[in-house]
């Protein structure tokens, strides 16, 4: 009964945020997921590609799949290309999808929005990267295969057409290629071309973004009865992974303002939730890429969705719950950086 009692009065800011009872479910859910060991989770979710086929096929969604060779005769990464529509030289969504580097994409709630941003932007294919997962692959393995699979989609789409994205690890591999665009880790092959005018890429957002690979900082307590994510389990998922900490490439709060003044991307939106426990970090990283607040029309951008979680709009949209701020903001940015007619949102 005290168990019941204490969830019940958790349930009561939620609700007071006009959260529905679905999306306080899914939290419930998320947050649960997090006590199963990594063994636990692999056996309930297909591996990325498998589980993105599945999604296409029951969403009548053309796709085609292409191995890309390995600069570093490690393993080969996959690109999904889902077909929204025929543009003749139209631009690309490229996606990178979170799940702490050890856990294959969400095709509940991530995915479909994904799909949403990429018809928003006008984009002729939402293009997902299968990257090898941690602790198989381990940093900055994940990196090397972005790059790769960057350098072969710039074989058929100028810079200037990519829409680059990614939440929460994916909006790490996002962030951490544009670092190596503009001063390459040692180990991985650089990509020449940026840094010239009409070379940048288009636009890139990253959703709740892991930039920290420490997890002591303020809002990991103020949000700890709030958010799904633990800090409890960061540990084991570094641990996996296993980045150094003293790169910028791995740690990226380790840039400051200098590093990251420069960057290849021609706009740039970072988003968070007041709710996240990532949030003091996503601020300090905003802070370095000089973000001003969302519809300023800055280079840089930041969105903080009030009375949100980690990734929320992933969430909301697993659940079939209607948009809030902060996927609101993130299908208003593409609408205005593209150019693209106002299309009345969800």
């Amino acid at each position: 009964m005290q168990c019941l009692v204490t969830f019940l009065i958790k349930l009561i800011p939620r609700l007071a945020a006009g959260w529905s009872p679905s999306s306080i479910l899914a939290v419930a859910y998320m947050r649960s997921r997090t006590w199963i060991t990594l063994e636990q989770s692999r056996a309930i979710a297909l591996p990325t590609g498998q589980s993105i086929a599945a999604f296409c096929k029951s969403a009548g969604l053309d796709c085609r799949s292409v191995d890309v060779d390995s600069s570093d005769h490690g393993p080969r990464a996959t690109l999904h290309y889902i077909h929204i529509t025929d543009r003749p030289k139209a631009r690309l969504l490229f996606y990178f999808h979170g799940g702490a580097y050890v856990n294959p994409i969400d095709t509940k709630g991530l995915l479909p929005f994904a799909l949403e941003c990429a018809r928003t932007a006008g984009a002729s294919d939402l293009v997902c990267l299968e990257y090898t997962l941690a602790p198989e692959l381990k940093y900055p393995g994940q990196l090397v295969q972005a790059v790769d699979a960057l350098d072969y989609v710039l074989r058929t789409h100028h810079p200037s057409q990519i829409l680059l994205g990614g939440e929460s690890a994916g909006g790490h591999l996002v962030l951490s290629l544009l670092a190596h665009i503009q001063s390459p880790h040692p180990s991985v092959k650089a990509l020449p071309g940026f840094g010239i005018p009409g070379q940048n890429i288009l636009g890139a957002y990253v959703i709740s973004p892991w930039v920290s690979m420490k997890y002591d900082s303020k809002s990991f307590k103020t949000n700890a009865s709030r958010d799904y994510i633990r800090a409890k389990g960061m540990a084991g998922f570094i641990e996996m992974w296993n980045p150094n900490c003293s790169e910028v490439w791995g740690e990226l709060l380790a840039g400051d303002v200098d590093f990251w003044r420069n960057l290849p991307v021609n706009n740039m939106l970072v988003t968070a939730g007041s709710w996240e426990c990532f949030l003091t970090d996503i601020l300090a990283m905003a802070s370095r890429l000089q973000a001003k607040e969302f519809g300023t029309g800055a280079a840089v951008e930041l969105s903080v969705g009030e009375m949100e979680v980690h990734v929320h709009c992933a969430l909301d949209k697993a659940v079939g719950a209607p948009h809030r701020q902060g996927a609101r903001n993130i299908l208003s940015w593409l609408i205005r950086i593209v150019g693209v007619e106002a299309i009345k949102l969800e």
